[in-house]
């Protein structure tokens, strides 16, 4: 018989009909939506790695900074499906921007592993589990330079 995807949902049906017979209706629509957010990553924790690198660019005598997250060991473009970018600015943190939403859910896992300090800056409203981790090192930020004292006016200045 050729492969098709109405021979698979015939054969799935056959078995979910099966099921229903020998364990009862209830058990199997709860073994269903078990199946199905283990599918969507509802029902799954994530440990994420956010780092960043000193690399020296091909051809060039500059270094740059690079921003890498990795979730479960393997480089990701996203967090649960928010999307960021990375960028740099001398004398300042490196940013991570997440465009929408940024969800953590339960005992999902953000830690650091960095050569600069990082700051995480979402485009809409952040969603934290309360069972969520975040955990990264204490980074001392480099001393930015004072600001300039504004003059103080008194009745004889003025």
């Amino acid at each position: 018989m050729p492969f098709t995807w109405l021979n698979v949902l015939e054969v799935l049906t056959e078995r979910i009909n099966t099921m229903k017979r020998q364990l009862g209706e209830n058990a199997v629509l709860a073994i269903a939506l078990i199946c199905l957010m283990s599918l969507s990553g509802v029902a799954r924790s994530a440990d994420y790695v956010v780092s960043t690198e000193t690399v020296k660019e091909e051809n060039k005598d500059k270094t740059v900074i690079r921003g890498v997250i990795k979730k479960d060991g393997v480089e990701v473009d996203n967090i649960n499906g928010t999307g960021f970018t990375f960028s740099t600015a001398k004398g300042e943190p490196a940013r991570f921007y997440f465009a929408g939403d940024l969800t953590l859910n339960d005992n999902d896992k953000v830690t650091g592993d960095l050569t600069v300090p990082v700051s995480f800056i979402v485009g809409n409203n952040a969603y934290i589990s309360p069972d969520a981790v975040i955990d990264f090192p204490r980074m001392e930020t480099p001393a930015m330079p004072e600001a300039p004292v504004a003059p103080t006016w008194t009745d004889a200045t003025r």
